[in-house]
């Protein structure tokens, strides 16, 4: 059951991430846990939870120069995920701070 669980968090991820592989999309991430997620969140937005992004990231196989906006509670998750970017060689990323900031902005 746990397994079927995992595989049904992952389609949403996995759908979005051919929305943008050969596209200049600006690619939205919700860095929130999954049932901060669930409750709401921005239309688009693919689920990875800040301590995940680092592996889970290279699933989109984005290009290093994608505009990737994050956000999650108030800006400090989605910091620590810019972080991790950086350090992976993402150079467009953007922490716009909270949910209601994400969901006001294009």
């Amino acid at each position: 059951m746990k397994y079927i669980f995992f595989f049904l968090l992952l389609i949403p991820l996995y759908l979005n991430a051919s929305d943008y592989q050969n596209t200049n999309k600006p690619v939205w991430i919700d860095v929130r846990t999954s049932k901060e997620y669930k409750a709401r969140h921005k239309k688009g937005a693919i689920l990875i939870p800040f301590d995940e992004i680092g592996k889970r990231v290279s699933e989109l196989a984005l290009p290093l120069d994608t505009e990737i906006y994050l956000y999650c509670r108030s800006g400090g998750r989605a910091q620590k995920a810019l972080n991790t970017l950086n350090k992976i060689g993402y150079k467009a990323v953007i922490n716009v701070g909270s949910l209601e900031n994400a969901i006001k902005a294009k």
